[in-house]
């Protein structure tokens, strides 16, 4: 009987300790698609921003016409930029990105977080949700003073 009993209460705590788990690995699911779904809302925010204005990039970086320019984050904000600043007559020298292996542009090569930075004059950052922690990093591999500004930066400037 007490046998029984002891097998009775172990099974019972073995089914709500996996319920348990199964609840956090839900609720971490969920939060993982939160912090995605936030991700995507930010950059659509600033996508129409960019559509309504245009013209708002060309302006800010008028000043650097004649600058070699390089584009951190080369995903879609980042092939759009090239397309725009290239029709503009900007020469953009090339891109980098984590993950360079898997992307290519037409225009530009694009390379990883080892290569050599110091020969542009500006770092336009487009991945801009992680624009503080970019910054610090190309921050500490530049040798010289080189700008880097968020995407983000200029379209609300």
């Amino acid at each position: 009987m007490i046998c029984i009993l002891v097998i009775s209460i172990l099974v019972i705590s073995i089914y709500f300790s996996g319920y348990i788990c199964g609840i956090k690995s839900e609720s971490q699911k969920i939060l993982r698609m939160k912090i995605c779904s936030d991700k995507y809302l930010y950059q659509l925010k600033l996508a129409v921003k960019w559509i309504k204005d245009t013209s708002k990039i060309i302006t800010y970086l008028s000043d650097y016409k004649n600058k070699k320019i390089c584009i951190y984050g080369m995903s879609y904000f980042g092939d759009c930029l090239v397309e725009l600043l290239r029709s503009n007559n900007f020469e953009v020298m090339f891109g980098i990105d984590r993950n360079a292996k898997q992307l290519f542009n037409k225009y530009i090569p694009i390379y990883d977080l080892n290569c050599h930075i110091n020969e542009v004059d500006v770092i336009i950052v487009t991945a801009v949700e992680c624009y503080p922690e970019i910054k610090d990093m190309l921050s500490k591999k530049v040798e010289r003073n080189i700008e880097i500004v968020s995407l983000e930066d200029i379209l609300y400037s």
